[in-house]
């Protein structure tokens, strides 16, 4: 039996939602019977590091600003490789051109929204509604994280909900993973750790972190913020902790590879998203047993224990719940994964579903 070839596109600059989630993917599926390969519009070294190391071909093509190069590289690429299915990560219908292309050469298409609002510019927003009108007399397999997800980019049409997973054993809570990082950072046992983990980018919104963080540190001295991944905004956060006179104590640890022990070293998780289409770290979190604090914009779909709360984003509102807040105890994280292992939330299930998808289309 021939392997089905998929082609994953929606590769970016930096290491966020859809490029873990692809990484998620390429680590669990059958090889055995799917052939998965990417096209990324970046040459981000990150890509060749991962999945050209462990076998996959990783296509780079020039940006869409050199448009007839562009289209000419897309439309060689699809006519070489006769690839059975190209699935679509998007966080905006604006940069939907290669699914023309790929239905020229009998692709399958699968269009899967990760993101419930416009994150770029006036003309973003133009094409967005464009592509999603024209789109829409398309035959295609349509996606979505979320419910607001899929109402951003599908408007009236149908869409399936195909949650982002999560690893449960790989991100559920590690004593020794706490031990290794706070003596690592010099956290104290004493000392209150609040945690995030994202790209740091206007939509992440970290600058409003940094800000009631500065109203707490000056309350309480034990009060320490952790600040997990890279971006655009990383310099200009930087500067703005050292501004408030914050900076001995939050610490900008960038990148990291092994984000689950970070997660076990954390005492509180904070997420105040101007919005989401899911956000996946919400869900690792709980399965690491954190209490949360979230925006009101966070979809009420990745709340699936009692201990998320939705704020307002008041700085005011999120010190209070703060200094209330009840942390979890030991015994209680270690079986928090529970309520998560075998559910739809869980990535093994979520990606046998996925293959049943490929296989489905492939014999359409």
């Amino acid at each position: 039996m021939c392997k089905i070839r998929i082609l994953y596109c929606g590769l970016s600059s930096a290491l966020g939602g859809i490029e873990i989630y692809s990484r998620k993917i390429f680590d669990i599926i059958d090889r055995g019977k799917f052939d998965l390969s990417f096209i990324s519009f970046v040459n981000n070294p990150c890509y060749k590091e991962y999945f050209e190391a462990n076998g996959a071909k990783v296509y780079y093509i020039i940006p869409r600003k050199f448009i007839l190069r562009h289209f000419f590289q897309l439309y060689s690429l699809f006519k070489k490789e006769q690839f059975d299915i190209l699935h679509l990560h998007v966080n905006t219908m604006s940069y939907v051109e290669i699914v023309f292309i790929a239905l020229i050469f009998r692709c399958k298409v699968i269009i899967h929204s990760r993101s419930s609002s416009n994150t770029g510019g006036k003309t973003t927003a133009i094409l967005h509604f464009f592509y999603r009108m024209l789109l829409s007399k398309v035959s295609l397999t349509r996606l979505a994280v979320s419910n607001d997800a899929g109402k951003w980019a599908f408007g009236k049409k149908t869409f399936d909900i195909y949650y982002n997973g999560v690893d449960v054993d790989r991100f559920s809570y590690s004593i020794e993973y706490r031990r290794s990082i706070r003596g690592k950072y010099g956290i104290l046992s004493s000392d209150i750790l609040l945690g995030h983990v994202g790209r740091m980018s206007y939509p992440k919104n970290q600058k409003f972190i940094l800000n009631f963080f500065s109203t707490l540190a000056n309350i309480n001295s034990n009060y320490k913020l952790m600040l997990v991944g890279d971006g655009d905004d990383e310099s200009e956060l930087r500067a703005y902790a050292k501004l408030k006179e914050i900076d001995d104590k939050v610490f900008f640890v960038g990148r990291q590879n092994n984000i689950p022990a970070f997660y076990s070293a954390f005492d509180i998780f904070v997420f105040p998203s101007f919005f989401e289409g899911y956000g996946n770290v919400i869900l690792e979190a709980q399965v690491a047993g954190l209490p949360c604090l979230v925006s009101e914009a966070i979809s009420n779909e990745v709340i699936i224990r009692n201990n998320v709360l939705k704020l307002f984003l008041e700085e005011k509102l999120w010190c209070d719940a703060i200094m209330s807040l009840k942390l979890t105890e030991e015994n209680e994280k270690l079986v928090a994964k529970d309520s998560i292992t075998n559910s739809e939330y869980d990535i093994k299930c979520e990606i046998e579903k996925l293959q049943k998808l490929y296989i489905k289309l492939h014999n359409q």
